[in-house]
């Protein structure tokens, strides 16, 4: 088979596959939203969305029921059991299901990925439907009553932590890139002053969708790497043992992913005012892009390529011009590649540890959290650490 043909079937199998995704979607919101009984709500779903709610309960000796044996033991189950797993929400899911839970009817869920419902619903937090053609959300009178009684001043910290939590590995994941799981461990634990529930930090995780956050197997998190680009990095973090992860504040954790370009783009931004006509909004979004792709790594040439897209250079001087702030934001830009440090401070420091530019508090990264070989694996997958995610490092 030759290539020409290899890519054809490629794009059908992906074209295929993306069908079958939409028709999925479609069948799961496809119920009416009158529903208002918790058995009538479970009845609208698959004999293996209800498996899928059975295993993340932890409910035992219900695996060989049918579809209505199982309805049965969930009318009287789910609403004793819910509060386990409401421990698991964010603020925007806490959020949601208390409205559901006040009685406001109809809450859309147009704006929800697929991915982020199906976990949703598997928890018992909310039930899909459609009402004059929308996607809402609908949550049984049972579970609402279930909610209520279980919503207190330690569910709204649990919910604030694990919002915490997110925010803070969506920080590190956007200065590092690649990132292990006993290292992500041991540093909310030091920024937060804390132990951490390691289960219930990854069933948070497990609920995120995003550069949000890709990838909660193989002991190790990533911001949304293919696999190429993914071993490439584990390659450049491993192959400098004695670079430590640049200790950031908590404050400049939670403060990571703003669309502001950062100081090290300030010299290009001013080179653009001065020799474009270009509006300030335009400026502001190439910064941002070529400091998020010196951040990634890609080399200078490949970002004067980039630029000579967007802008025409009319003569040398400029282009030699461009040429130096760009070798300006690589020096003081922090890199994947150099675990969230600027190449001018490792060129500075031997002891880049060392090295804190702010005049915040900052906490250092020391020995990552060890994960027990025998303790359960965090990913959930119910297996020893050493004979799941423990055995692929």
């Amino acid at each position: 088979m030759n290539k020409s043909q290899l890519l054809k079937n490629l794009k059908e199998s992906q074209k295929r596959e993306k069908e079958r995704q939409r028709m999925q979607e479609q069948k799961f919101w496809n119920h009416p939203s009158g529903l208002d009984d918790l058995e009538g709500v479970l009845e609208q779903r698959t004999k293996t969305e209800l498996d899928e709610i059975r295993k993340n309960f932890g409910f035992k000796g219900l695996s060989s029921l049918n579809k209505a044996d199982l309805i049965a033991h969930f009318k009287e189950l789910l609403p004793v059991h819910l509060h386990r797993t409401l421990s698991y929400m964010n603020e925007g899911a806490y959020e949601l299901v208390k409205k559901l839970a006040a009685g406001e009817a109809h809450v859309s869920g147009k704006d929800v990925p697929f991915s982020t419902a199906r976990k949703m619903v598997e928890r018992g937090w909310v039930f899909p439907a459609r009402n004059d053609g929308k996607r809402v959300w609908v949550l049984p009178k049972e579970l609402r009553s279930a909610f209520r009684e279980a919503d207190g001043q330690k569910l709204q910290q649990q919910v604030r932590e694990n919002t915490e939590w997110i925010r803070l590995t969506k920080g590190m994941l956007h200065y590092y890139g690649y990132i292990t799981h006993g290292a992500v461990i041991s540093a909310l634990e030091r920024l937060s002053g804390r132990g951490v529930d390691i289960q219930r930090y990854f069933e948070v995780m497990r609920l995120c969708s995003y550069y949000e956050v890709s990838t909660i197997s193989g002991g190790f998190f990533h911001a949304g790497l293919d696999f190429e680009e993914e071993k490439e990095l584990m390659t450049q973090h491993e192959s400098r043992p004695e670079v430590p992860y640049y200790p950031f504040s908590k404050e400049q954790l939670l403060r990571a992913g703003a669309t502001d370009p950062s100081e090290a783009m300030q010299p290009f931004m001013e080179l653009i005012r001065n020799s474009y006509d270009v509006d300030e909004e335009e400026i502001l979004d190439q910064a941002y892009m070529f400091g998020e792709l010196l951040k990634e790594g890609v080399d200078i040439n490949e970002l004067l390529e980039e630029f000579q897209e967007a802008f025409e250079i009319p003569n040398r001087q400029v282009m030699q011009q461009v040429a130096d702030t760009f070798v300006y934001a690589n020096n003081h830009t922090r890199m994947w590649m150099l675990k969230g440090h600027k190449p001018v401070e490792l060129s500075r420091h031997k002891q880049a540890s060392s090295e804190v530019e702010t005049s915040e508090k900052v906490v250092p990264f020391k020995q990552e959290r060890k994960i027990g070989r025998n303790e359960p694996c965090p990913c959930g997958s119910g297996k020893k650490y050493k004979k799941c995610c423990g055995s692929l490092k």
